[in-house]
């Protein structure tokens, strides 16, 4: 992706309600999409500190909106059909995100995404 490209915002609101009406804790989202809990939170409240880049965070969101089962258009709005990758391409992109962004193994909680 080349610096121009604005990738698209995303919904706060929409992992808000979705979380909770899962019965879900920040934590427990945690530990379903390998992130950290801040990692999380800060998915939900716009901050940044706990991402390396905008691009990573906008990778681990769409994870999240996957485990959420969130529409392309609910997580990220009309912007997010041109940058929402085919699954197979997402989860290898997935891998190549350093810990503790993506814990492989290491964390048995994981979902499978390849299944």
């Amino acid at each position: 992706m080349n610096k121009s490209t604005k990738l698209p915002e995303i919904r706060k609101q929409a992992f808000i309600k979705a979380r909770e009406a899962l019965g879900l804790t920040t934590k427990d989202l945690s530990i379903k999409a390998c992130l950290s809990n801040r990692q999380i939170e800060q998915l939900e409240n716009g901050e940044m500190s706990s991402f390396y880049s905008v691009q990573i965070k906008y990778t681990a969101a769409k994870k999240v909106a996957i485990l959420l089962n969130l529409t392309e258009k609910e997580a990220f709005g009309e912007l997010s059909k041109s940058f929402f990758f085919p699954p197979m391409l997402f989860i290898f992109l997935l891998s190549y995100l350093p810990s503790p962004f993506f814990l492989g193994s290491d964390c048995h909680n994981c979902i499978n995404l390849s299944a």
